[in-house]
């Protein structure tokens, strides 16, 4: 782990539970404290009494990292009141690695020079894993908590396992890493665990990042059906027939025809109508093909989308 901070940071000194416990002001000597907690057992009480000098520290500035199951103390000290669950599983390789990790929503400061996802633990074996964090529909719920990133296998996304998150104290801020950093395991990915870490110290020091980073949102998505008609007028037959007001054409585009671009007072509820049925989905798969195809999107973000559009197909049909 020293080894992966090094590049990042001027000094580094280890400090034990015993001397932080003896004196508690030895926090102010530091800018970021990196608890790395590898034992699954319970929350010794000499932690839990941790609780209010390091809150009392955070909230006066102070930058906390929190890595695999050091992640609960946000529960025993109170600051997290949603529960941070435990799942544990076997790692297989079924052909292609056992490559685990985190993924952004698009991008975040964190996954800088990993395009948006790093997969930071590829161990040599088959073995058991253990990670910490939010199930299905359980969300952080600090004020001001953030999902960084989700539990990514290979090329599925895990949206319900929500493993690296944000939560501000007071005038500095919580990060939570609740997997996969394994610092003493063989590691065929080990070069993406130390630039990922080396990422989470650049990000806390430097406060707001030029990089802007995204956030995976959980709040509920609603259907907008507010169609304004053109009053005392009656639609044509064609109204909101997708392969008349907006056909494929000669370039093997879709547009619309003059006839309805200029002369027609339906026209904008009109093609709304059009694309927010079923027709609709079709358009939105042929500009996920059409965008792969230019090389405008890449094979994972084509994949993305398209789980997501077959999400929303299945529970429309429920």
């Amino acid at each position: 782990m020293k080894k992966a901070l090094s590049p990042e940071c001027r000094f580094i000194k280890l400090v034990s539970l015993q001397q932080l416990k003896e004196d508690p002001d030895l926090l102010n000597a530091y800018d970021i404290l990196w608890y790395h907690r590898h034992d699954s057992s319970d929350i010794y009480p000499e932690e839990e009494r941790l609780g209010e000098p390091v809150s009392k520290w955070v909230s006066e500035g102070g930058k906390l990292v929190l890595s695999l199951d050091a992640v609960r103390l946000l529960n025993a000290w109170a600051i997290e009141p949603s529960p941070i669950e435990p799942s544990t599983f076997m790692v297989v390789d079924q052909g292609f690695g056992r490559k685990r990790g985190f993924h952004a929503y698009h991008q975040h400061p964190l996954f800088s020079g990993l395009h948006g996802g790093a997969y930071i633990w590829n161990p040599n074996s088959d073995q058991y894993c253990r990670t910490l964090g939010f199930r299905k529909g359980v969300l952080p719920a600090a004020k001001g908590s953030k999902v960084i990133g989700i539990d990514w296998a290979y090329i599925t996304y895990h949206e319900d396992d929500k493993l690296v998150w944000q939560t501000p104290v007071g005038k500095g801020t919580v990060l939570a890493i609740g997997g996969y950093m394994h610092f003493a395991d063989d590691n065929r990915n080990q070069p993406h665990l130390e630039r990922f870490t080396q990422n989470c110290i650049s990000y806390l020091v430097s406060g707001d990042s030029e990089e802007e980073g995204c956030y995976w949102d959980y709040s509920p998505l609603e259907i907008c059906n507010d169609l304004k008609l053109p009053e005392g007028e009656k639609p044509p037959d064609c109204f909101g027939e997708l392969e008349k007001v907006f056909p494929v054409g000669r370039r093997g585009l879709r547009e619309t025809p003059d006839g309805c671009m200029y002369h027609c007072s339906f026209k904008t509820s009109c093609l709304r109508a059009a694309l927010a049925g079923k027709q609709g989905k079709s358009v939105e798969e042929e500009l996920i093909q059409r965008g792969e195809d230019a090389g405008m999107i890449g094979f994972f973000e084509r994949w993305s989308r398209k789980k997501r559009l077959h999400s929303k197909k299945n529970s429309e049909r429920s």
